[in-house]
């Protein structure tokens, strides 16, 4: 099976600042794109990457993510959050109280 033909997969998570990163409700086909979609309407980041999506899916609904998932996870979140900082200097508007850490 080709990475394109293999089922659409979304893994919501919660950063918790000093407990790493839970968990919170995964779904596959269908239930995946009804996840994103509620993602987009409440402002929550979408990141979309194959093989972090695919170590994701292994950690149980509830359960922490393992160091080494948490660790690739947090280079790419480090990248968006930096991103936002950079946009909001240059718009010079403020996050609007906005916990990115919450928006996962």
């Amino acid at each position: 099976m080709k990475d394109n033909d293999a089922p659409h997969k979304a893994t919501a998570l919660r950063l918790n600042a000093g407990q790493g990163a839970k968990v919170l409700a995964q779904g596959k086909g269908e239930l995946a794109l009804r996840m994103e979609q509620l993602a987009r309407e409440h402002d929550i980041h979408i990141l979309q990457d194959f093989a972090l999506s695919q170590n994701l899916s292994r950690v149980p609904v509830g359960d922490v993510i393992p160091d080494p998932v948490f660790r690739a996870l947090s280079v790419v979140l480090d990248f968006i959050f930096t991103q936002e900082a950079g946009l909001q200097e240059l718009s010079g508007s403020p996050a609007a109280g906005k916990n990115p850490a919450q928006e996962l």
